[in-house]
């Protein structure tokens, strides 16, 4: 999921991280602080941090 996550942010540089991971989450709500950011500005900690979120959605 880690990767998909990296993957799907790098793709659309310009769009933020919220645009580029809405495919992953499908209709889950994902509420991380890293959404408004896009994908060059956040850290690898930052990435496995909204990959941990995403996953949490995911399964509510």
């Amino acid at each position: 999921m880690f990767f998909k996550v990296v993957k799907a942010s790098f793709n659309q540089r310009r769009k933020t991280v919220r645009n580029s991971v809405k495919v992953l989450s499908g209709n889950s709500v994902v509420e991380s602080v890293y959404l408004d950011k896009r994908a060059e500005q956040l850290s690898v900690a930052e990435f496995v941090e909204l990959t941990n979120s995403i996953e949490q959605a995911i399964k509510k």
